[in-house]
């Protein structure tokens, strides 16, 4: 695990979830952040490469994020997590794949808007997705990949929206920017 500021706030570490030891995704979140353009920072914990994404929601609760999160590890050419949601609600989803899928080669499911998509800073580290959704009683967040490889999907659900959510497969000295909605 790292730790994660935004703007020099420490963020809450959500959840983590790992692919026999080669894939590492942890979910990080803060409530109400501070306005404006903001640095975020990831601090390792030992030495390891990566992607980062950085996503700020706004017009949300304020507190009590995230509402429901859930994380499913796998390998295959379909990453899917199942999210405990409800109507009036906003699921985010992170895919983290082997680097043998490219931009192209990774397709979010239907009703999901891709909203970023990294590549680790060599040709065989992480490449990471990043889509929302409204929310449901019950959110399935999939991709299809081209080429079947080791995956972590997450799926954070916020209630009315949230908060700024970060994702860091294998930890990684994040600068992404922000992504209003």
């Amino acid at each position: 695990m790292v730790d994660v500021t935004y703007g020099g706030t420490l963020m809450t570490f959500v959840r983590a979830d790992v692919v026999a030891l080669t894939m590492r995704q942890e979910v990080f979140l803060l409530n109400n952040p501070a306005s404006g353009a903001q640095l975020v920072v990831g601090s390792l914990s030992a030495t390891s490469e990566g992607t980062g994404i950085a996503i700020t929601v706004t017009g949300s609760a304020t507190s009590g994020q995230p509402a429901n999160h859930a994380g499913a590890t796998g390998d295959s050419t379909a990453p899917s997590v199942t999210v405990t949601s409800a109507v009036d609600r906003l699921v985010i989803g992170f895919v983290d794949s082997d680097r043998n899928n490219t931009d192209a080669q990774i397709a979010p499911g239907a009703g999901q808007t891709q909203r970023t998509s990294v590549s680790g800073p060599t040709t065989d580290r992480p490449r990471e997705e990043a889509t929302d959704e409204a929310g449901a009683a019950s959110v399935v967040t999939n991709w299809t990949l081209t080429n079947a490889t080791g995956w972590v999907a997450q799926g954070i659900d916020l209630s009315a929206a949230a908060a700024v959510v970060i994702a860091l497969p294998q930890s990684f000295h994040v600068t992404q920017g922000r992504r209003p909605r």
